[in-house]
């Protein structure tokens, strides 16, 4: 679903079938309540009758998915850069390897203001396409590149830390997904 929400709703905007556009913003909201724990899969899905009911122009709600997600993402990494706070890569590095040497924990949170400060951009970039560009060229970008754009940085990453840090092992990205993914569904269990 998250692959095909991109293209679709480029598709949908491109061709101004908003319906489509709806409908694919409609199913991705229901599948990010599916996924959700306890109370917060509520909160999500309450987000539904109002983007059914209130009385907006159809293309300019597929405007804002590209927006909120970025802001959303910058908000994630960037709260926890606050003062007693442990930085998310930091944390993900932990989970990965144990304790940080001070060389890793310097480098994730250095890390982690990247990509607080790369989700602002992505933010601010969709904001102004949508508002001075051609649909096409704000769509493009937001709806395709914006998310070819985070695969790159995190694996560009990989690569720049295989490098960097050599010394250290390196779990492969998505074995360390996938521990992250496990490691989380085991705690939302318990």
């Amino acid at each position: 679903m998250l692959c095909f929400y991109p293209a679709v709703t480029h598709y949908a905007v491109i061709y101004q079938n908003f319906a489509l556009g709806i409908g694919m913003l409609v199913l991705l909201i229901l599948v990010a309540a599916a996924l959700l724990p306890g109370r917060s899969k509520w909160l999500v899905a309450a987000v539904l009758p109002l983007l059914l009911l209130v009385p907006v122009d159809p293309g300019i709600l597929l405007f804002c998915p590209p927006v909120i997600i970025n802001v959303l993402g910058c908000g994630f990494f960037g709260m926890s850069l606050r003062e007693g706070r442990e930085p998310v890569i930091s944390r993900i590095a932990r989970l990965e390897r144990g304790e940080l040497p001070a060389e890793l924990a310097q480098y994730t949170r250095r890390l982690t203001w990247i990509w607080t400060v790369f989700f602002a951009l992505m933010a601010l970039l969709s904001i102004l396409l949508a508002a001075f560009a051609p649909l096409t060229v704000w769509s493009l970008f937001s709806n395709l590149v914006n998310y070819l754009l985070v695969g790159f940085l995190f694996f560009g990453e990989f690569v720049y830390r295989r490098i960097r840090y050599r010394h250290y092992h390196h779990a492969p990205p998505f074995q360390v997904i996938r521990s992250i993914w496990d490691k989380g569904a085991a705690r939302l269990k318990s």
